[in-house]
């Protein structure tokens, strides 16, 4: 059975910056309820991103805890776009595709509006930017991307790729590896794809 505290650690820091104490863990059990795929996928892509970040030399204690709680809340903006749309097995015009694009946006903005003063509040909306600044919403490109974000941005294209997707068949875990390899040093921050690869050969 899902526990949003499993997926927490809770400190006073936390407490504070949500303004009221379970703020974020009882969005999370929302979640659970009324989209049970987007936490199951926050919670590999959290997987995945542990072991990352058990490879990155000198990572603050902090960023295991801020990752964490990004890997399980970086999609909550898709409950704002229709499941149709999302779940659609052909191509996507470019109109659609930029409404698919503002879940970041969407999702930053509802955890502003009960986090105001959490860090998760930008991972969430970064997660889609590259790190040669051809992503999505701002455009920001390597280290100005939050490190969080970047963690969750390599696990969260890895999960997707090996778990398929209705448009497309599942990646074999060596050529999504080869993928993140392709991609490393434009979309993808090259010292975290050397430490996803790391991890999972």
């Amino acid at each position: 059975m899902f526990n949003a505290d499993s997926m927490l650690v809770k400190t006073p820091a936390l407490t504070q910056a949500s303004g009221t104490d379970g703020v974020l863990p009882s969005l999370i059990e929302h979640l659970a309820i009324v989209a049970p795929d987007l936490v199951d996928h926050g919670s590999r892509v959290n997987d995945h991103a542990r072991r990352v970040i058990g490879l990155l030399p000198d990572a603050p204690p902090a960023l295991a805890e801020l990752t964490r709680i990004t890997a399980a809340l970086h999609d909550v903006g898709k409950l704002a776009i229709s499941g149709k749309l999302l779940e659609r097995p052909g191509p996507l015009s470019a109109i659609e595709y930029a409404r698919v694009q503002r879940h970041a946006a969407i999702g930053a903005n509802l955890l502003e509006a009960v986090a105001p003063d959490h860090p998760i509040v930008e991972t969430v909306r970064h997660h889609h930017e590259w790190w040669n600044g051809a992503g999505y919403p701002a455009g920001l490109n390597g280290a100005d991307i939050p490190l969080a974000a970047r963690i969750v941005a390599v696990a969260d294209a890895f999960d997707a790729m090996i778990s398929g997707r209705p448009y497309r068949d599942s990646f074999s875990v060596i050529e999504a590896l080869d993928e993140l390899i392709r991609c490393a040093g434009t979309q993808f921050d090259p010292v975290i794809v050397e430490a996803m690869v790391e991890a999972v050969r």
